[in-house]
């Protein structure tokens, strides 16, 4: 639920399996840096009170130079980071469970 591909906005901390800040921009540390031709179908959820809300530039990256991937990309208005977990007390949550049900089914419908 929560697709962290940029780590270069945490710069000043260096996860531990990265030998070094720069390592940030590695793509496979930060898979943002990477090639998504050929990538499979991509669904995106996003609350706009979500802090780290930089997931944004990974949509805008797939629209933009891989126009070929498909994206489905949802803004949930004022929803909290991984807001998703809250189904069943959430009326966005709920609505974005039905929205992966949907998804996921249209992938394996054809």
């Amino acid at each position: 639920m929560s697709p962290w591909v940029n780590l270069f906005y945490w710069y000043i901390w260096t996860p531990p399996y990265a030998p070094n800040a720069l390592a940030v921009f590695n793509p496979l540390i930060s898979p943002i840096y990477g090639n998504f031709k050929d990538f499979p179908p991509v669904l995106i959820q996003v609350g706009t009170a979500d802090i780290i809300i930089q997931v944004d530039s990974f949509a805008d990256k797939l629209a933009n130079e891989y126009p070929d991937v498909p994206l489905t990309y949802t803004v949930f208005p004022d929803q909290v980071h991984v807001f998703q977990i809250f189904f069943g007390f959430s009326d966005a949550a709920d609505s974005a469970w039905l929205e992966v049900e949907g998804w996921i089914g249209g992938i394996f419908a054809g």
